[in-house]
């Protein structure tokens, strides 16, 4: 899902370069697209802890008490995470409900200046209709994906 929003947020930075007086929008979206890269960096981080360590019988390593062997990212995790299938990683969950906000808040700001652009450029609706659609995907696999 990463890469198909980073190429979403490309496509939108692109096509508001193209609109004439449009360079606030354009910060903006670069903004939330820094903003997005980063939030996505953070579910890749996991916490080190200085415990007496057990030994992992499925990946043969020595992990802290309070980490369990996830069978599909084959590595050892605390046991607050669990496996996100959109990202394809063990993640915390409100790690992952603030990268998918981000996700929402810049599809939103899309569709709210798609339909603002739409009354000096009636052509821009269509576009405004397509983040809906972008939208609407992202709520439908984050309320399948979000546990917790």
């Amino acid at each position: 899902m990463h890469v198909h929003a980073t190429i979403y947020h490309a496509l939108c930075i692109g096509c508001t370069l193209l609109l004439p007086n449009d360079f606030l929008t354009t910060v903006l979206l670069m903004v939330l697209a820094v903003i997005h890269q980063y939030f996505y960096y953070l579910l890749f981080l996991t916490p080190v802890y200085q415990e007496p360590s057990c030994h992992c019988a499925y990946c043969e390593e020595m992990t802290p008490a309070a980490f369990v062997h996830c069978m599909r990212c084959h590595g050892c995790f605390p046991v607050t995470y669990y496996h996100s299938s959109m990202i394809g990683r063990c993640v915390m969950p409100h790690h992952m409900k603030r990268y998918l906000g981000v996700v929402k808040i810049f599809a939103s700001t899309n569709v709210l200046c798609s339909a603002i652009e739409a009354i000096a450029y009636p052509p821009m609706l269509i576009a405004a209709v397509f983040h809906l659609a972008v939208l609407k995907s992202i709520y439908v696999a984050a309320k399948v994906d979000i546990k917790g």
